[in-house]
Formats: structure tokens, C-alpha cells, sequence
């Protein structure tokens, strides 16, 4: 959207605002006309100026006339001659104020620049913040009746005051889903990756895992061909698939033979038997293709289907009409206690399995995100207050510069709104420009938003993705946002001008602007107290930003156990159907080989997972050598599978015994290798090398044959488990490649992507990434949100000095005949200089003292979102006083130096 296209767009918002003063009836039959010939009449203007005075004529005669109107239809009586003529005769009088206002702004372009440009920036942030919060909080998810859907969860406690939500089984979902609740449909879903060939390159797609009922759950039903049936999901079914709307589109060029035509994933031929509705991703939020779970167990491995204790399935159900959420949460809980009958149940003998209920609209975004868009919210509505506070202390001096003007049109006979509309219609014209401009800083704020917050982070659900802040756009919504904020705001600066001289003597507003000599010059509390509020909020934003840049900073320096330069990650899927089916670890070590033969590679390792990603799995340790832990208390260990130069790639130190090596083979006996975590929590006697380990990676007890660095797998606030390490030939194999070079990582994807389509055509490379960006994604969210709040605080703090100048400015200027005799009268320069610059020290520490007790309680808010440091943070809080200090003097001193260079001989002759 070009800027023209958002100025037309916010100036129509505002004019069909005006238009609702209209009757229904009128709006109905002639709305779109009059918008149609409004926006002619605007696209006939050039010039930003004339464009806001034809928006201003056009508002206010809809919004006359519509009242009129209203009162007609309403059989009011028609207004007598005299009040008709009143009414006509203010219309009259406002345009004219429009005019005076517009000729004024013109004759000062660097103050009606300085003011739409600071305007603008603060109502495009609220704008941009409001565009997430609609996306994220006020949008619904994009199904029919989203209120009614609900997440059915299994839950654990285990003695804690929390029940611990985790997925169902495929038989312990059948249990739900025979249950007699208070629901029209319930159906499971999971996603996973799969490679699909057969139509253009092999690419690993997400692919929705889905029970028939899933759909029924959602109301979604494919725009061709048909969706599951009951007996697609049975034992020897034939295997059948749904394509997403973009993937029929994509891959296979909108064709409708598509429907029965088979296609390869996971290297079986799978038909296609529908195609679902355009933007239908499921509640993951990533599905492309759709498959039953007998299907999955084929495809991918059977006990997904059988085992009762592979816990994959994320249920969801919709709610009958009548039925509430706390009904069915209190049946879940009988149903939970019946499913997990069916398998062996919990490890802990003491933890309690049930059941419960969640609704979407509750889980689909995360607490920490709620928190985020919270603090965002507070810091733009802080910093627009900072620009209205600066900008009316700009006004004020304005109005204080033209008191005698404003004095003499009162002697005159002209009442005190009278004199003060003018200032209330210059103030809606600067805000009603600034609104403009800020659909462009919206646009662009907006946008940044989106693309910079993690996903990942959205919400708390497991596979639950459907937020709309990728959709963070301006709408009607938005520019209406915009324009009333812009009116608010633009009556605001007009009212605090004309409230700031109502009480003054007529006498004394003829007799300013003559002389303003020493005692004569009235004082005047508005622009002190503007001043102090701009010093307050600029300290809270800065005290914020400081608190999540500090902890930024902790998180980084969180000890990551490996060398991160140079290293490049990435995954390599060999396909269920392949000459290597047989011997995966075998593939693996040609892959290894065939990449660390190309020029530029240092060393090459693979694992299940990279750094700062997670595990591949977490298990719990039931024998450490002659220690044995029951069930309930076994100590958890997270679970890696890894080649023999995986160390040595990542730079792992070796702190004692060895590495694996080719000797480390299937039919040898297992060994692992420790972190030093785990060596010093399950053999604190320092005897691990040679001892055995017994947990839940293996059938027997392996032999502990090294001792590594501790590696960070978590995300940094988390830090360092237990890890243990298992050869990749003594398990099953996995594919996440570490590679390090001497250049850019990056540039060598083309060739490993050619190494391995040699090797096996159908095996893809996916997500090739460096290792600094996973580091860097693992804290996007508190960058991104200490980045903001760092420019808010940027602006505030440059606004907030600018007030302190401006207010010291303008002292000096109606005081500096006054200054000049003192001057005469022999006062030293540094003494007037340092009254000057004292009176405006006084108003910044007022402000500083009112923000440090505001910052102490808004920092509450930061609890959650911070790691190694305390919302009340002496240094930070020390640090931003003494920093808002520093420029606040700097601002002040500069102006008063004007005040010593008055010639005293001339202020003499004045006198």
C-alpha cells in the first residue's frame, strides 16, 4: 500500500465516520455515493494540506447534516430562524478557523513539521500495537463458532498443585472418543514430516494426522472430492490423503484429476481424495496434506497405532450448545482416569492421571505472549503521552507567544471559547496530518512485528498455532483506530493551551509581550508540569528497556559449551523406501563422507537435534553403576544419538576417557559417553569411566567409556541438563548434520544438496541454518521486545529533552531583557546562567523522582519475561536517572547560554 493509498484510506475512514451521524435509512441508500463522490473530490486535491482541508469541510458538513437530519426524521420540530441562523453563523465561524489555523501552520513549517513527524511516530506505534492485539487477541480463529471448540487433554500430577497436560495415545483416544460428553464431535490430530515425491522435487511437507471426526470439529469440508470416512481409518484401509487448497495449487497446478490420482509420501503410494478450502491449515497451523493415524502407522511406524503408551495425539472436540466448559472439564476427568487404565499407566506410582478440557480461545496464545502485547501496549501509550505532553508545552508557548493577540480579541467581545476554538482547530489539524503520516509508520511497524516475532512463541498449546499476527495489516479497523486516536489527540492539544491562559487577568495578557521584566512575567505551572511528565515516562520506558537488555545480556552469557562460528545445521531425511533401509547408520557415514570431501569443510558430526533445539529424547535413569532409583524418583536425562565426529565438529572438550569409534558398532556392546553434568549427579563419587548406565534408551546396561563438556541443548533460561550421548550405529538413525567451515556456511548448501542427490536422489536437505541464528532465535522474543521498548525509550528520552530545551528556551526569550539587566546591574554570567539552568533541574528531577516510583511499579509487569535480573535493578535504575539526567542538563544549559549574551546596554534602553 502506497502512502497515497493509506492517506486516502485514513481520510475515507474519517469521512465515513461523520457519515454515521447520518439515519440508517440514509446511509443505506446513499453511503456509498457520497463516499464515491467524496473520494473524487479528494483524489482532485494535490498537496497533503489542501487533501486535509476537503477531508475537515467534507467531516464536518456530514456530521452537521446528519444531525440535522436525524432530528427530522426523529419529528423534531424545525429550529426557529434566530437558533438556525446562530448555527449557520458558528459553521461560518469554524470555517473561518480553519483557515486561520491553516494560514498560521503554514507561516511556521519547521514547528507543523516537528509536530505531525512526533504525532505521527506515537499514534503509528499504538496504531501497529493495536494491529497485533486485534491479530493475535480479537481475531478469532478462522473456524465457524471457534468459542465452542475445545482442547481434550490426558493430565498428570505427580503431588504439585499443577495438572501437567500431555497427548493421548491412539488407544487411550479411543476411549475418549466412545465416551458419552456434552459433545457434537471430538477428533485427534498431530503433525509430522514427510518426505513426498512423485510430483516435482522430493520436499519433506507437515502433514496433518487426523481422525475422520477432525474435520466435523473444525466444520471444514473439502471444496472437491470428499474428506475421511469412518472406514478410512481402520486396519488395512487403503491409504488415502487430503491436500491443503496451496499445495493442490502449487504443486500440482490447480488440476481437478488430481482427485484419485496417487502420490508418494514417505515412499508408498498414498490417493488423493480431496482438496480442502482455501487458508485451512488446521489448528497446527501448518497442514498440508491430511492422513489418518492407521495411515501414519503405516507410513511411518506402527506402534503409533498400537503402543498405549506413545502419547501423540492432541484431542479437541466442539461443545454441544447448551453444555459448558466446566461440565465437560469435571467428565474429563472420569474419561482420563478410564483411558489410562488401558495401558500400564504412569511410572510414578503416586502421580494421578485424568482428564481435562481446555478451550481454544484460552490456549491459543501463550501467557508470555498476553504479557508481551501488554507491556508493548502500555509502552506506545506512554510514548504518545510523551509526544501530547511535549507537543503541549510547544503549544502552550505558542499560545503564550500570541497571549496578546488572544488578550485583545477578548477586549474585543470575543468569549473564551471563541478564542479557544481556533486553538482546538489548529490542534486537529496537526493531529489529523500526523494520523495521516501514521498509516506509514503503522504500515511499517506493523510489518517489522510480524516478521519478527517467533511463532514458536505464540501460544503454550502443544501443535496449537492459530494466531494471526503473520496477518498484522492496516485495515478499516485500523485507520478508524487511527483517526479517533488523531481527533482525541488533536482536541487534547487544543484544549491545554486555552485551559492554561483561562485564568488570566485581561490585563495582564495586554501588558505580556509589552515588556517582561524581572517580576513581571506570570507564571506558569502547565509547561513545568508537562515538562516533569514527559521526564517520568521517558525514565519508565528506559528503566524497562534496561531491564530486558540486561537480561538479554545474562542469557548470553549462559556458558553454551560449544564454538558457534562457522558451524551450519541441517537435516537430511533418507526415504522409508531406499537401497539404505537396511543399514541407515551406513547412509549416514557416506553423507558424512561424501560432504567432508568438500572444499572448505573442517569437520562434520551428526545428531538427532542441534544445540539450543532440545533432545531426542528424555528418559529417566533407573541404575548408575551399584545406585538404583524406583520408579517416582529416577533422575531425567536427556537422550542423543550421535556419529563419532560430532565433539570434535561442535568443540566439545573431551574431559576424560574417549570418544566413539568404528569399534562402537550394532553388534558390539553399547557404551556412552557423559556430560559432566550427568557424570557428577549419578556417580558424585567421581567413578563414572567404567561404570554401567541403565535407563530407558536401551534394553541392557551400557558402559560409560567418556566424560564430555556440558553442551546447552534447552533454551539459555533453562541451562544445562544431564545429557548422555549413545553411537548412532548402536541406535536408530537420525539425520541433523553439524557442519563447520572456514567460510560462509551458507554458501556451501548448493553443493551438499548435489552430494547428497547423488547419493540418493529422494533424500531432500532441509533447513539448512548457522548455529548463531538458532542461538539467536532461541531469545527472539526478549530481543525483539527489548528492542522496542529500547526505541521507545529512545524517543522518549529525545522528546523529553526536547521539552526541557524548549521550556528553558522559552524562559530565556521572555526574559531576556530582564536577564540583560541583571546582567547591567553586575550579576556574573555563570550565576544567571546557573538560576536558568537550576529552574530547569528542579522540573527534571521532579520528573525523575515521579518516573522512579512509577518504573518500580510498571516493572512488575517484566516479572516473567526476565532472566538473571531483578525488576527492581539498582543499576538499571541508577543508570537511567543518571543518563535522563546528563541530556536533561545538557538540554537545559544550551539555551541558557543565550541569556549571557544579551547586550546589557540594550536592555537598559528598553527600559
Amino acid at each position: 500500500m502506497s502512502r497515497d493509498d493509506r492517506a486516502g484510506g485514513f481520510a475515507t475512514a474519517l469521512f465515513r465516520a461523520a457519515l454515521l451521524a447520518q439515519p440508517r435509512a440514509t446511509r443505506v441508500e446513499w453511503g456509498e455515493e457520497m463516499v464515491w463522490a467524496f473520494r473524487a473530490g479528494l483524489a482532485e486535491r494535490r498537496g497533503l494540506l489542501a487533501r486535509a482541508r476537503w477531508t475537515a469541510r467534507c467531516a464536518f458538513d456530514g456530521l452537521w447534516s446528519g444531525l440535522r437530519e436525524r432530528r427530522r426524521v426523529e419529528g423534531h420540530p424545525d429550529p426557529d430562524p434566530a437558533r438556525e441562523g446562530r448555527r449557520m453563523s458558528m459553521f461560518s465561524d469554524l470555517r473561518m478557523d480553519l483557515k486561520v489555523a491553516g494560514r498560521s501552520l503554514r507561516r511556521a513549517p519547521g514547528f507543523t513539521l516537528a509536530a505531525v513527524a512526533i504525532l505521527a511516530l506515537g499514534i503509528g506505534a499504538n496504531t501497529a500495537l493495536y494491529s497485533a492485539i486485534r491479530g493475535a487477541l480479537l481475531t478469532p480463529p478462522p473456524f465457524p463458532e471457534p468459542d465452542r471448540i475445545v482442547l481434550l487433554d490426558l493430565t498428570e500430577t505427580d503431588g504439585g498443585p499443577e495438572a501437567e497436560p500431555f497427548p493421548w495415545s491412539y488407544p487411550k483416544f479411543r476411549v475418549l472418543s466412545e465416551a458419552e460428553l456434552p459433545l457434537e464431535a471430538s477428533g485427534a490430530y498431530s503433525v509430522r514430516n514427510l518426505t513426498l515425491t512423485g510430483a516435482g522435487d522430493a520436499t519433506v511437507v507437515p502433514v496433518e494426522i487426523a481422525t475422520p471426526d477432525y474435520f466435523e470439529v473444525l466444520r471444514a469440508r473439502p471444496v472437491r472430492g470428499r474428506a475421511f470416512a469412518a472406514t478410512d481409518d481402520t486396519e488395512g484401509a487403503a491409504l488415502v490423503a487430503l491436500l491443503s487448497h496451496a499445495e493442490w495449487e502449487g504443486r500440482f497446478g490447480s488440476d481437478p484429476a488430481v482427485i484419485g490420482r496417487d502420490i508418494q509420501l514417505a515412499g508408498r503410494a498414498v490417493t488423493v481424495i480431496g482438496v480442502m478450502p482455501p487458508g485451512f491449515r488446521g489448528l497446527s497451523g501448518q497442514g498440508r496434506l491430511w492422513v489418518t493415524p492407521h495411515a501414519a502407522g503405516t507410513l511411518i511406524r506402527s506402534f503409533l497405532v498400537t503402543g498405549t503408551e506413545v502419547h501423540w495425539l492432541q484431542g479437541v472436540g466442539r461443545l454441544r450448545a447448551e453444555a459448558s466448559l466446566a461440565a465437560l472439564d469435571e467428565a474429563m476427568r472420569g474419561v482420563g482416569r478410564a483411558a489410562d487404565a488401558v495401558g500400564p499407566g504412569a511410572d510414578d506410582p503416586d502421580a494421578v492421571r485424568e482428564g481435562a478440557a481446555r478451550a481454544l480461545l484460552d490456549v491459543r496464545v501463550g501467557e508470555r505472549v498476553r504479557r508481551s502485547l501488554l507491556v508493548l501496549a502500555l509502552a506506545s501509550v506512554l510514548l504518545l503521552g510523551v509526544a501530547c505532553a511535549n507537543l503541549g508545552g510547544l503549544m502552550v508557548a505558542r499560545a503564550a507567544a500570541r497571549s496578546r493577540e488572544s488578550a485583545v480579541r477578548a477586549a474585543l467581545g470575543a468569549g473564551w471559547w471563541r478564542v479557544a476554538r481556533g486553538r482546538v482547530v489548529e490542534g486537529l489539524i496537526v493531529a489529523l496530518l500526523a494520523g495521516v503520516a501514521s498509516t506509514a509508520v503503522a504500515g511499517l511497524a506493523g510489518g517489522w512485528i510480524a516478521r519478527a516475532w517467533p511463532r514458536r512463541s505464540l501460544s503454550d498449546a502443544w501443535n496449537v498455532d492459530v494466531v494471526g499476527l503473520g496477518g498484522v495489516t492496516l485495515e478499516g479497523s485500523e485507520l478508524l483506530f487511527a483517526a479517533v486516536t488523531s481527533i482525541a489527540v488533536g482536541f487534547l492539544l487544543g484544549l491545554v493551551p486555552a485551559l492554561s491562559s483561562r485564568r488570566a487577568a485581561l490585563s495582564d495578557q495586554l501588558r505580556e509581550g509589552a515588556t517582561a521584566t524581572l517580576g513581571r512575567g506570570r507564571r506558569r505551572p502547565w509547561r513545568g508540569g508537562l515538562v516533569a511528565a514527559e521526564v517520568a515516562v521517558a525514565l519508565v520506558l528506559i528503566v524497562g528497556a534496561g531491564l530486558l537488555l540486561r537480561s538479554l545480556h545474562a542469557l548470553g552469557q549462559v556458558e553454551r559449551g560449544y564454538v558457534a562460528g562457522g558451524l551450519l545445521t541441517f537435516d537430511v531425511r533418507m526415504p522409508p523406501v531406499s537401497a539404505w533401509a537396511d543399514d541407515p547408520a551406513d547412509f549416514h557415514e557416506q553423507v558424512e563422507a561424501r560432504i567432508a570431501s568438500l572444499p572448505g569443510v573442517e569437520s562434520i558430526g551428526m545428531g538427532c537435534v542441534a544445540p539450543v533445539s532440545g533432545h531426542c529424547m528424555l528418559t529417566g535413569v533407573q541404575a548408575a553403576g551399584d545406585r538404583e532409583w524406583p520408579e517416582g524418583s529416577r533422575p531425567e536425562i536427556g537422550v542423543h544419538y550421535v556419529t563419532d565426529g560430532w565433539f570434535h565438529t561442535l568443540g566439545v572438550p573431551m574431559v576424560s576417557g574417549r570418544g566413539f569409534t568404528s569399534a562402537d558398532r550394532a553388534d558390539s556392546p553399547p557404551v556412552v559417553v557423559l556430560g559432566e553434568t550427568a557424570a557428577r549427579r549419578l556417580f558424585p563419587e567421581g567413578d563414572a569411566l567404567g561404570s554401567t548406565v541403565e535407563a530407558g534408551f536401551g534394553d541392557q546396561p551400557a558402559e560409560v567409556i567418556g566424560i564430555v563438556g556440558d553442551v546447552l541443548y534447552e533454551r539459555p533460561e533453562y541451562g544445562h541438563m544431564a545429557e548422555v550421548y549413545l553411537s548412532h550405529r548402536q541406535a536408530d538413525g537420525y539425520g541433523t548434520f553439524l557442519l563447520r567451515t572456514r567460510d560462509d556456511p551458507l554458501a556451501l548448501v548448493p553443493a551438499i544438496r548435489a552430494a547428497v542427490r547423488e547419493l540418493e536422489p529422494d533424500a531432500p536437505v532441509l533447513s539448512p541454518r548457522t548455529l548463531t541464528s538458532i542461538e539467536a532465535s532461541a531469545s527472539a522474543d526478549t530481543r525483539m521486545l527489548g528492542g522496542l521498548l529500547l526505541a521507545y525509550a529512545g524517543l522518549a528520552l529525545l522528546l523529553a529533552c526536547t521539552g526541557v530545551w524548549a521550556a528553558v528556551a522559552f524562559t530565556v526569550s521572555r526574559r531576556l531583557r530582564e536577564f540583560g539587566l541583571r546582567l547591567a546591574l553586575g550579576a556574573a554570567p555563570g550565576r544567571v546562567v546557573g538560576a536558568i539552568v537550576g529552574g530547569g533541574l528542579r522540573v527534571v528531577l521532579a520528573g525523575i523522582a515521579l518516573g522512579g516510583v512509577s518504573a518500580w511499579f510498571a516493572a512488575r509487569l517484566l516479572d516473567t519475561l526476565l532472566f538473571g535480573v531483578g525488576v527492581g535493578d539498582p543499576l538499571v535504575f541508577g543508570a537511567g536517572a543518571v543518563l535522563l539526567l546528563a541530556v536533561a542538563l545538557l538540554a537545559a544549559w544550551l539555551p541558557a547560554r543565550r541569556a549571557v549574551r544579551v547586550d546589557p546596554v540594550q536592555s537598559l534602553r528598553a527600559e
